[in-house]
């Protein structure tokens, strides 16, 4: 059993949503960044995923955030 922790092109956390929240917590091991983001919301997932992307081009324009998963 494990804890859910994500490596996202190195950014190392674990998101999650229920309905109305989103939350993503995440370390940059390589800059000892860490970045937290709490949506309160329930819009869609790629909306939020899309938002963390243009965070982490602000805070860290280095160490991109991935592409939104696609759907099967």
């Amino acid at each position: 059993m494990g804890l859910g922790v994500e490596n996202q092109n190195g950014w190392i956390g674990h998101n999650g949503n229920i309905s109305g929240y989103q939350t993503y917590a995440y370390y940059l091991p390589p800059e000892r960044t860490t970045m937290v983001v709490i949506v309160n919301s329930s819009v869609d997932l790629i909306g939020v995923w899309n938002l963390v992307t243009e965070i982490v081009k602000i805070i860290s324009p280095d160490h991109s955030w991935p592409a939104p998963p696609s759907n099967p």
